[in-house]
């Protein structure tokens, strides 16, 4: 079976990070905030396909890509094929985000807990929900009594 790669890039800002509500017509993630992000083209390197996403959906421009990713994820979504998800960190332009693509339906900078539910509504894994709650721990965004497992 085909296996989808995708990117997606954590930008950090002070006590928030760049999230980006996907449009209602997305037929997986419509209505759930996510980090930006998108497939991995045949032919492109991680760098150039965050590169692209960032612009297409946040209309900023990256700057830096760290050179590991610092999360890892699987989704098996019904009726679709696996996506392999690779979380980095990176810097991008200074400016204001705005939406540069329909499938994304607002951005904004946003704090850890109102993101996590956002993905609890929507039923997104609970696997990997944990591993990105350990992951804002360690970045310091979110403190274990802000947990609820």
């Amino acid at each position: 079976m085909k296996v989808i790669k995708g990117v997606n890039i954590f930008v950090k800002k002070d006590d928030k990070f760049l999230a980006v509500k996907r449009a209602k017509q997305d037929k997986i993630f419509g209505g759930m905030w996510g980090l930006p992000g998108g497939q991995i083209e045949k032919g492109e390197s991680v760098f150039q396909a965050a590169k692209r996403e960032l612009k297409e959906e946040t209309n900023l421009d990256l700057i830096s890509l760290e050179e590991n990713f610092c999360l890892k994820g699987r989704l098996d979504i019904p009726s679709y094929p696996p996506i392999l998800l690779f979380v980095y960190k990176g810097k991008v332009s200074s400016g204001i985000p705005s939406p540069n693509d329909s499938d994304v339906e607002k951005i904004k900078w946003i704090k850890a807990v109102p993101f996590l539910n956002s993905l609890k509504k929507k039923n997104y894994p609970s696997k990997e929900i944990k591993n990105f709650t350990k992951f804002l721990i360690s970045e310091g965004l979110l403190n274990l009594s802000d947990c609820k497992f």
